[in-house]
């Protein structure tokens, strides 16, 4: 079975130490490769990805060249660093390009968003009441924004590098959830 995957701000060929330094890489090249290696290494071509913003930044015949070793069957989110001349250079290598997204999957709601985006009400208690929010954009080591279990951070910041299958994000919230609950249910409150 196929399956699908997220991620976000990959910044290939973005030279700037503040992105390759902070992911532990020498360089933006070695940062490009690695990138590349981590995603493959994990997605297969029938696989549908989904990435939520920033691609490429930098050179884009450079970085178009980065883009066209990944595997799947991609569709972008665009992200800030977006520009139209890159989203056109997407819908030309033939990918789904979109501003944000919303689907259903194993009867969850989901909208992706380059950007954090509360989706939901504060009086929703069952997970397939929420309408739940996958984003990157803040570079983020955590995968939740501001300890909302709701909004969950799929950028490659905060997941080592890798994409994210859709299944796992699930199962992260699940968890999160359940921490939620227990801090309420405490007698530390």
């Amino acid at each position: 079975m196929n399956k699908i995957w997220v991620t976000s701000d990959l910044h290939l060929g973005h030279d700037r130490e503040f992105i390759w330094g902070a992911r532990g890489y020498a360089d933006v090249n070695e940062m490009n490769v690695k990138q590349i290696e981590k995603f493959n290494s994990i997605v297969s071509e029938e696989d549908e990805v989904w990435i939520l913003g920033d691609l490429v930044l930098g050179d884009i015949d450079g970085g178009l060249a980065l883009l066209k070793q990944l595997k799947g069957k991609i569709h972008v989110c665009l992200g800030n660093h977006d520009s139209p001349k890159r989203e056109q250079a997407y819908r030309d290598m033939g990918w789904d390009v979109q501003l944000c997204a919303k689907f259903k999957y194993k009867k969850l709601n989901f909208y992706l968003s380059h950007y954090p985006t509360i989706t939901h009400n504060l009086d929703e208690k069952e997970l397939w009441q929420v309408t739940l929010c996958l984003f990157g954009h803040t570079h983020s080591t955590s995968n939740f924004y501001k300890g909302d279990p709701w909004m969950y951070h799929v950028g490659v910041d905060s997941h080592d590098g890798y994409p994210v299958s859709l299944d796992q994000v699930i199962e992260d919230i699940k968890a999160e959830m359940d921490k939620c609950k227990e801090m309420l249910d405490s007698e530390e409150i």
